[in-house]
């Protein structure tokens, strides 16, 4: 039996009872080394016999055996241990109390000293590792300000390249590790370049270039508006090469600010994709709370411009968020907002609409409203049809009258239309200021804002000086080939309506460049072509006949002057103004030609304000319509007068009836059907009260043409509007009403008052007339318009009674009227031509002018008093059964239809 150490455990073979510590080294003691009894065992040291006897009595001794002394040996001077040693009693009854029983090798803990050292080596450990973590940040760290320096220095190539080939030339280099800023600067760059308008090459020096006039400028190789689409075209491109590949791969990474960059670059350079679109949406709704009024705006003006409607989650958001920031908004961002909700169409809550306003009259209190933030908000407000309170109307018509010297075209172009748009006509000095304004911006106009410059003016009745129609043909001139169709069209009926007979050369040029974009193959721009072909028709009709005595008596003049010098240079002007004039009238008969034949080929789409444009046109070239024509004519005419749906607003206003009662007069009278001449006087008796004394007198021209009698209804209303506005009328509108209507018997149908009042006024007229001639100041008291400018050729006549229709279609304007009364802009030119001279050339010049102006003013006179004697009853009516129907003897065909 294996003996019992103290403490009651026995000592077996792999118990250890030395009751001393056992020093190990670490190793040993992971490595679980064995007790340093069996190590004594193997080193040979053996204990002694009495030791080997008493078993363990040698592991009972209290006190550790010095290191020195080797195991077995008796200590000396131990007697006391010696003794307990020897007595069996003694070590059976002390010896198990005393000594604490060892423990087992395997559970012998580690010593102080080397947890220490296990410590320090994990904290070794850890300080390597933290080093190794602040190299790899401090590597990282380094290379994203590489990183970051790379990218400032692309960002500012991408600044700095004017090309779409440098461009393209950066994004190869660079493009694997564009961020997201270079990507959105990329886009920004290729916006910008696609804006960029560069010189035309012309091949010259730039000096030698800017020296040339505009009209030699334009017609050198290259047009700028070429180059803008090349341009355009290319960078579109490149941008869905490149950058759309690069967009898509970084997409999560992008902000609110970035995506609303990208829409609006992608809005300038027209890239429309609707899957890319779709992801751009969704990725600016999760963002549109930290968008700012400004990105606000610039995403609605993106989003109309690519023609995309925003999806209405988004588009409440915007609504959203910006009503919450419109307090704090500037001028600028308030407009922009209101522009884009007017592009797409969207017409917001009105509470919105009330803080946006609230807003404007804030900015206009501390004069923060930009003159261009001004019309752009004016405009978007009209088109959002969401008229603003009168008082803040009020407020921004007066602050807008005080920017106007300030305001580019553009602004006043978006200026004049809101008030059309709002149906407001501002005051007279408020159109006159617009009048000056205007007149300073024309050198600043592009093709698209120099087209519609005076539509506003056109629509106020703006009186304008005579200078301002040829200033503005003058302007308009080097964009001629720029312009649209929709351009042209608005340009020469401007021109029209204000009387302004430009030259050859402009004329060339006009019909040149509405022949190149096809402005006669659609309903709208036949109508206006023929439109204004016609009044310049007249116009220069009207001018070569008052100038033919002034042309004679002046080159006679020179020739006498010259002594038969001249003669020969003479000579050869006459044959280049005669080759011109044909050249031109060739181009005058093939657009007639086209206009035509596109009536007959879309006559169905026609409205009844184009219809009257073209019956005009027809009426003042004189055009002797086919019988095709004369059935077009009759079909369309029915079918715009024809029974319309319930509900509906009648389309035809009293100038479109009069212009087709001068069509069917001068060139399709066989279209003149009873059915349809019944549905025109019914027209005409509703639209007598809008009726202005220019459609009076053609509607009695036309009516005693066509051998036809109006009702008596429509004849006492004509005249009665006549009566009430005859202070407009002119001696001419007068003078014709009273002919033709006296030739119909039109004064046995009136009542007593109005008869009389229609005389009154003509008189009126006549004397005011006649104490302009006793002044000196000589003219037509029959024109009508205003002679400006130098004669333009005419085409040669295309049937009879051309000339007279073309007259009366000039005196009766599209949707006006005449501009008031007799202009004495004709009179007031002879005189100024006639005074200030001291040469016998002048004089000669002088006396043929007084005596061509009496002439007419007396054949004027004899006119206006035979019609006056024809309604009071007198002779008047015996001199109208002598003459025929152009008017009675001795007064010239221009006293009654001619100006």
């Amino acid at each position: 039996m294996a003996p019992r150490a103290p403490g009651g455990r026995t000592a077996g073979p792999g118990t250890c009872s030395s009751p001393a510590p056992i020093r190990t080294t670490a190793a040993a003691g992971r490595r679980g080394a064995p007790c340093a009894c069996a190590a004594a065992a193997r080193a040979g040291h053996a204990a002694a016999p009495h030791a080997a006897a008493a078993g363990t009595a040698l592991w009972l001794d209290p006190q550790p055996w010095p290191l020195a002394q080797p195991p077995g040996e008796p200590v000396a001077g131990s007697s006391a241990a010696a003794a307990r040693r020897r007595s069996p009693a003694a070590r059976g009854s002390s010896g198990a109390a005393a000594l604490p029983s060892p423990p087992p090798c395997g559970s012998v803990q580690v010593p102080h000293l080397l947890q220490q050292q296990e410590v320090q080596e994990q904290q070794q450990q850890q300080q390597q590792q933290q080093q190794q973590q602040q190299q790899q940040q401090q590597e990282q760290q380094q290379a994203a300000e590489a990183a970051h320096a790379r990218m400032k220095g692309v960002m500012r190539s991408l600044a700095a390249c004017a090309s779409p080939a440098e461009l393209e030339a950066l994004l190869t280099a660079h493009g694997p590790d564009l961020d997201v800023r270079a990507i959105t600067a990329s886009w920004t760059a290729a916006a910008r370049l696609a804006q960029a308008r560069q010189p035309e090459p012309t091949g010259l020096p730039a000096r030698e270039q800017q020296q040339q006039p505009p009209g030699q400028r334009e017609n050198l190789p290259g047009q700028a508006q070429q180059l803008r689409v090349q341009r355009l075209e290319q960078c579109a491109a490149l941008a869905e090469r490149q950058l759309v590949p690069l967009l898509r791969r970084r997409l999560h990474q992008f902000d609110g600010a970035g995506l609303v960059l990208v829409l609006h670059a992608m809005a300038v350079l027209r890239l429309r994709s609707e899957a890319l679109l779709l992801e751009l949406a969704q990725a600016v709704l999760a963002c549109a709370h930290t968008l700012s009024a400004r990105l606000l705006s610039q995403l609605l003006w993106a989003l109309c411009a690519l023609g995309e409607a925003p999806p209405p989650q988004l588009l409440g958001q915007v609504l959203h968020h910006s009503h919450r920031r419109l307090p704090l908004a500037n001028g600028q961002d308030v407009a922009m907002l209101l522009q884009g909700l007017a592009r797409l169409g969207q017409p917001p809550p009105p509470e919105w609409l009330h803080a946006c306003c609230t807003r404007l009259d804030q900015l206009l209190g501390t004069r923060q409203l930009a003159p261009t933030s001004l019309c752009i908000a004016l405009h978007s407000l009209a088109r959002l049809r969401a008229a603003p309170p009168p008082a803040l109307l009020a407020r921004l018509l007066a602050a807008a009258q005080q920017q106007l010297p300030a305001l580019p075209p553009a602004g006043l172009n978006m200026l004049g239309n809101a008030l059309q748009l709002l149906r407001t006509d501002p005051s007279p000095a408020w159109q006159q200021a617009y009048a000056a304004a205007a007149a300073r911006a024309m050198p600043r106009c592009d093709a698209r804002n120099a087209a519609v410059l005076a539509a506003p003016l056109l629509r106020w009745r703006t009186a304008l000086p005579g200078a301002w129609a040829e200033r503005y043909a003058a302007a308009c001139a080097p964009h001629l080939r720029d312009m649209t169709p929709q351009g042209l069209a608005v340009l020469g009926h401007s021109l029209a309506a204000l009387q302004a007979s430009p030259g050859a050369d402009w004329l060339a040029r006009y019909l040149s460049a509405a022949d190149a974009t096809g402005l006669a193959s659609s309903p709208a721009g036949c109508s206006y072509l023929l439109h204004c072909l016609g009044t310049w028709q007249c116009l220069a009709v009207q001018q070569r006949r008052r100038g033919d005595g002034v042309a004679q008596e002046a080159a006679a003049s020179a020739a006498a002057a010259a002594g038969g010098a001249g003669e020969p240079l003479q000579e050869q002007q006459s044959q280049q103004q005669e080759q011109q004039q044909a050249q031109l009238g060739a181009l005058v008969d093939a657009l007639a030609e086209q206009c035509i034949a596109c009536f007959m080929r879309d006559g169905g789409a026609f409205t009844a304000e184009q219809l009257g444009m073209f019956c005009k046109g027809l009426a003042s070239l004189g055009v002797q319509g086919s019988a095709p024509l004369a059935r077009q004519l009759c079909k369309v005419a029915g079918r715009l007068l024809g029974p319309q749906p319930r509900g509906s607003r009648r389309q035809a206003t009293a100038a479109t009836l009069t212009n087709l009662l001068l069509a069917l007069a001068v060139s399709c009278p066989s279209a003149a059907s009873p059915a349809l001449m019944a549905r025109v006087w019914a027209a005409l008796a509703e639209a007598a009260p809008s009726a202005s004394p220019a459609h009076a007198a053609a509607v009695a021209w036309a009516a005693q043409r066509l051998r036809l009698r109006p009702p008596a209804r429509l004849v006492r209303r004509l005249c009665g509007q006549v009566a009430v506005l005859g202070d407009e009328a002119s001696l001419q509108q007068l003078t014709v009403l009273l002919l033709e209507g006296a030739k119909a018997g039109w004064q046995h149908q009136l009542e007593p008052g109005t008869a009389r009042t229609l005389v009154a006024h003509l008189r009126h007229k006549q004397a005011a007339a006649l104490r302009q001639r006793r002044r000196g100041g000589g003219g037509s008291a029959a024109c009508s318009a205003p002679g400006r400018g130098a004669a333009a050729p005419a085409a040669a006549p295309r049937g009879g009674g051309g000339q007279e229709a073309g007259a009366m279609a000039g005196s009766s304007s599209s949707g006006r009227g005449s501009r008031g009364g007799c202009s004495s802009s004709s009179s007031s030119s002879i005189s100024s031509r006639s005074s200030g001279s001291s040469s016998s050339s002048d004089g000669r010049r002088s006396s043929a002018l007084l005596l061509l102006a009496n002439h007419r003013l007396r054949a004027a006179s004899l006119a206006a008093t035979a019609a006056a004697m024809a309604w009071a009853g007198g002779r008047g009516g015996a001199l109208l059964r002598r003459g025929d129907d152009d008017g009675p003897p001795g007064a010239p065909r221009e006293a009654v239809a001619a100006a």
